[in-house]
């Protein structure tokens, strides 16, 4: 399951990926939510006795899956047909890519390596309670990657149509009304009743 999970999981990033190239950012956003609030949804309701080393990874599987699902049945970009030449193809985007795969080695053993560490020495209740952590921000994580794929587009594009002023003034609302939605998340946490928190 957790090589399954990790093949789908950089299947679903990749959707995301493409979707926001070509600007259908509600896709991209839908396909988020099914995976993250999916996963998180399902942690709510079900019986958390059933939890396992096994069964804490099939679950993400199943969300990621759903998502990756809706992915190529309502759009059909960047699919391989079968008469291509794929080692082309890959010799093409290991070019290209191939300086990044160190860096992302690195970044996912900086973050799973508690994980793994956890479960090895304490049992595999570490690596559920883990991702349960990890999943509660399931739903703040879905608008931190919109912003992560957005914004450089996005600047990048107005930098190149309208130069470095329509850039600044862009990021510039961009700034503000995230410090107007962190000053609203700060408010509703410090008025919510720690009960339901925990």
């Amino acid at each position: 399951p957790v090589i399954l999970f990790s093949a789908i999981f950089l299947f679903q990033d990749y959707a995301r990926r493409v979707l926001f190239l070509t600007k259908r950012y509600w896709t991209a956003l839908l396909i988020d939510t099914i995976a993250y609030l999916g996963f998180l949804l399902i942690l709510i309701f079900i019986n958390k006795d059933i939890f396992n080393e096994i069964n804490i990874f099939i679950i993400p599987l199943i969300t990621f899956s759903c998502s990756f699902i809706y992915f190529i049945i309502t759009t059909n970009l960047y699919h391989i047909s079968i008469g291509s030449d794929i080692k082309e193809k890959f010799e093409e985007y290991w070019d290209f890519s191939k300086w990044l795969s160190f860096s992302n080695i690195l970044q996912w053993l900086s973050g799973n390596i508690f994980v793994l560490i956890g479960t090895f020495t304490l049992g595999p209740w570490v690596a559920g309670l883990i991702r349960i952590f990890q999943n509660l921000m399931g739903l703040f994580s879905i608008f931190f990657h919109t912003m992560e794929n957005f914004i450089p587009i996005e600047a990048s594009s107005i930098f190149s149509s309208n130069g470095l002023n329509a850039m600044i003034r862009f990021l510039s609302r961009i700034f503000y009304q995230g410090l107007l939605f962190l000053g609203l998340l700060i408010l509703i946490i410090y008025f919510i009743n720690p009960y339901y928190i925990i």
